[in-house]
């Protein structure tokens, strides 16, 4: 099965997207990616989450076992029902996992896992034990 990883940092709007093929050096890459982000600015990960779901749209869904993963350190601004439209306009289910870190809202996070059928995560100890367990989970 073909892998992709799409890294799509965010504050309060989407910082850049980064794609990994396989789960080879690629995804190793995007591992340093996430150690060496800035933390800092606003949040909005249903930006970021919205920006996720339209990328999946290249996608033969069939092909894969799609996933998104929000690392977050706060509370999110932005819309809900906006992620909840792209959501359903993307017509597949793909749970959203949520890494928290810093001071994460674990009640949006909560939500979106509920929505989507995923679980929330703690990096607040090791963040990229953290990355590593979301991936073992999917």
């Amino acid at each position: 099965e073909n892998e992709v990883n799409i890294l799509i940092p965010f504050n309060d709007g989407v910082i850049n997207t980064y794609t990994a093929e396989g789960n080879g050096g690629e995804l190793e890459a995007l591992y340093d990616k996430v150690k060496n982000q800035d933390v800092g600015g606003g949040t909005d990960m249903y930006a970021a989450a919205v920006q996720g779901l339209k990328m999946l749209q290249e996608y033969d869904l069939s092909r894969y076992t799609p996933a998104i993963i929000l690392l977050t350190d706060g509370q999110s601004g932005g819309s809900i029902s906006d992620f909840e439209s792209a959501y359903e306009a993307l017509g597949a289910e793909v749970p959203v996992f949520s890494i928290m870190f810093g001071d994460a809202d674990e009640t949006q996070l909560e939500e979106l896992a509920q929505d989507t059928n995923a679980r929330v995560f703690d990096g607040r100890e090791n963040l990229t034990e953290a990355f590593r367990n979301v991936k073992g989970y999917n």
